[in-house]
């Protein structure tokens, strides 16, 4: 929409024909001439003679710079490419990635022990987004981490303890020790019924013997106590 002024009767009106086209006044019927640059109510007017750059945003009328874009999107990204694996959620390593992030764009108490966690489960999981992340890594301590977790993964894994039973030489067995711990073991019944018969023996001269002692005592300490009663 042009605004004109009409050159016969100065009279202002509106008109929605093309610049450089005749068009006539609503109000004397004179014919004006559309200009081909028709002045602007409002809005921005740029000379669009040449390439102009624009590189930013106009938001209600405030210059707005444009926010540099996260490096960490890219990697949620590469997660989102990534063919769906039962094995593999792509919700935790995005959560993996964004604790990450967290504790990287801190300056201070970060939590190492979370983020050397967050780092196994995506090398072990996923490792081209393991890569990715830590390729964003700015800060030298953390990438060491990444690069000691990276470490302790390849490392090779040492084989488990063998055992080894020990090897049967007859020629270390002497042939009269065993003998003679047959014959030991052979005769072990007899002795045993020997000492049987010793202290079934022993128990019975206890019971007969034991009472006629007790007898001839007494009878010895009434004698004395009768030569005594005399006197």
């Amino acid at each position: 929409m042009s605004s004109l002024t009409c050159p016969n009767c100065s009279a202002s009106f509106e008109s929605a024909v093309a610049p450089g086209s005749a068009v006539a006044c609503a109000y004397c019927g004179a014919t004006v001439i559309v200009p081909k640059s028709a002045p602007q109510t409002g809005g921005i007017s740029l000379n669009t003679s040449g390439n102009i750059p624009v590189s930013s945003d106009m938001v209600s009328g405030d210059l707005v710079k444009p926010q540099p874009a996260d490096p960490f999107d890219s990697v949620e990204q590469l997660i989102d490419a990534r063919p769906n694996d039962l094995n593999t959620d792509k919700a935790r390593l995005k959560e993996a990635v964004r604790k990450i992030r967290m504790h990287a764009q801190r300056e201070r108490g970060r939590d190492l022990e979370e983020v050397e966690h967050e780092l196994e489960y995506l090398l072990e999981n996923a490792p081209p987004v393991f890569d990715a992340t830590v390729a964003r890594l700015t800060d030298p301590s953390l990438q060491a981490l990444a690069r000691n977790v990276k470490r302790l993964a390849e490392a090779p894994t040492p084989p488990p303890p063998t055992f080894t039973p020990p090897v049967f030489k007859p020629e270390s067995i002497d042939p009269v020790e065993i003998a003679r711990k047959v014959s030991w073991l052979t005769s072990l019944p007899q002795r045993m019924q020997r000492a049987s018969g010793a202290i079934i023996t022993a128990f019975v001269i206890g019971c007969c013997v034991l009472p006629a002692l007790a007898t001839v005592a007494c009878s010895a300490l009434l004698v004395v106590i009768g030569g005594s009663n005399t006197r």
